[in-house]
């Protein structure tokens, strides 16, 4: 399923119409009709406005996407690997189940869950038992 598909269906799933959604973004619904037509990509700030108007993380239209479409946005693609940024994104390529909802969850936090969460991953990252050797990366 591709990108214009998943914010169809996550539009739908929210009981929203093409005008609707159109309107919290501050585009027409013509627009909307062309993202979700795959007419036109949405860049990454409208996929992040589109995720908080139909109130769902962006990895829903994103990461999910990404895993069965290979013309799924370019800074997000199923692999093992980190890559470094575009623009000032920071790409990050995985198929890792886990990461995901670690993602999934992540986004769920207000800003103030965020920075524990950030303070929590970096406190475990520091104890020896907890961190990975060269044989452990997939």
């Amino acid at each position: 399923m591709d990108v214009g598909e998943k914010i169809k269906q996550e539009r739908q799933n929210a009981n929203m119409s093409q005008k609707e959604l159109g309107e919290k973004l501050g585009v027409s619904q013509a627009m909307i009709g062309q993202y979700e037509s795959g007419k036109r990509k949405p860049k990454v700030e409208t996929l992040t406005k589109i995720a908080n108007a139909l109130d769902v993380p962006i990895s829903k239209l994103t990461f999910y996407a990404s895993m069965v479409d290979e013309e799924a946005p370019g800074f997000v693609k199923p692999t093992n690997n980190l890559s470094s940024s575009k623009k000032s994104f920071q790409t990050i390529e995985t198929n890792d189940d886990n990461f995901l909802k670690l993602a999934n969850s992540y986004h769920q936090l207000n800003k103030e869950g965020r920075q524990k969460a950030l303070d929590q991953v970096e406190m475990l990252a520091k104890i020896p038992e907890y961190r990975r050797d060269e044989s452990d990366i997939d």
